[in-house]
Parts: structure tokens; C-alpha cells; sequence
């Protein structure tokens, strides 16, 4: 668990503490376990509606889940017209469950979502790759592109679409994955990442 997420501490202790005392008060006055009096009805709901308003203060005091994301290079040479792949692995750190897609879009190659995974298909340059994450963990998905002959470079646009109002925000985030092509091997080469600050998820 995360630093950020050690916040919630002061916030269970609350919780825990207000548990018993309302578990001795219907030990000390018996009339409380009594339902059919009209006037514990509204103290149940009293406590109904507190309890409620509790857990939204843990569960807010949990902050949200910090996401990033890194790029494993392709291992094979990348050529013209033939279908390559690289990977791209997402970490998440802390204990709310997050769901969002990595879209990916680039300029003078195809790229072929893989269905079997839930991929979605955009368009023939951009897919969207689904991550879940219930608390922390990490997760290397595949992206299967095939470049364009005559060009000079491709370029790979990642950036991230939220799922369900997910809490997250972004560690680290790459704006652009480029690939420069090298004529004495007719092959490209993946070049480093650029990386901007991090960055919360609109």
C-alpha cells in the first residue's frame, strides 16, 4: 500500500470507535432492541444513514489508484508491410478497483486489434486496449501493427480513456512512440519514448 493510501488510517479508527459505541449503547439501554417502538425507528435510520456516511469518508480517504505505464520495444526487426508487435505494460498502485482503455493511435502503420482480449477496433490506426486493476498490480498486453512501405517513420500516440468514473490519476505518461527507418536494413528502429509530467486522467 501506498503512503497516499495511509490516510485512511485515522479514518477506520473513527469508524471502529463509533462501532462500539453504539454497540454499548444497546447493550446499556435495553429499549433500543426494542423495534416496535416508533421512536427507535427513527434512531435506526439515523444510524443507517451515518453508517453511509462513513463508509463514503473511508472510501473517499482512500484516494485515488496511481497508474503508469511503460513500453517494451519490439524484439524483431520491424518491416514494411509485415505485421510487428511491441508490448505495453500498465502498473497500478493502490486498493480501489480502476478500469480504463490505453488507446493507441499512429500515424503510417495499421494497427489490429486483437479481440480475444477485448481489444476494440476504432479505426484502422487506432484500437483501444482494456486494463483492469482491482487494487494494485501489473499488466503487459500485446499491440500488433503493420507499418506502411514508403515511409520514412511511424509514430505511436498512447493515451488513456477512462472506464466507469475509475479513481486514477497517471505517475508517469508517454506522449509519443516513434520509429525511424534506417534504408541499409529497410527496417525501423523504435526509438526512445518522450515523456511529459504526470498527469491526472480527464
Amino acid at each position: 500500500m501506498s503512503i497516499a493510501n495511509l490516510y485512511f488510517v485515522p479514518c477506520v479508527f473513527l469508524i471502529i470507535l463509533s462501532l462500539i459505541i453504539v454497540l454499548l449503547c444497546f447493550i446499556r439501554f435495553k429499549s433500543l432492541r426494542n423495534i416496535r417502538r416508533r421512536r427507535n425507528w427513527a434512531i435506526y435510520a439515523f444510524l443507517i444513514v451515518l453508517s453511509l456516511v462513513f463508509y463514503q469518508a473511508y472510501y473517499m480517504s482512500l484516494g485515488p489508484n496511481y497508474v503508469s505505464f511503460s513500453i517494451e520495444k519490439a524484439q524483431n526487426p520491424i518491416l514494411p508491410g509485415q505485421q510487428s508487435q511491441f508490448s505495453i505494460t500498465c502498473d497500478s498502485s493502490g486498493v480501489k478497483q480502476v478500469d480504463f482503455y490505453m488507446v493507441i493511435r499512429c500515424d503510417n502503420a495499421s494497427l489490429m486489434a486483437d479481440s480475444a482480449q477485448g481489444y476494440i477496433q476504432a479505426n484502422a490506426t487506432a484500437i483501444k486496449i482494456p486494463f483492469s486493476f482491482h487494487g494494485s498490480g501489473s499488466l503487459t498486453k500485446p499491440v500488433y501493427f503493420t507499418p506502411d512501405t514508403d515511409v520514412s517513420s511511424i509514430s505511436f500516440y498512447p493515451s488513456v480513456e477512462r472506464m466507469n468514473n475509475s479513481p486514477m490519476a497517471f505517475w508517469v505518461y508517454i506522449s509519443e512512440i516513434q520509429c525511424a527507418y534506417n534504408p541499409q536494413t529497410n527496417s525501423f528502429t523504435m526509438t526512445d519514448s518522450s515523456f511529459s509530467y504526470p498527469t491526472a486522467v480527464p
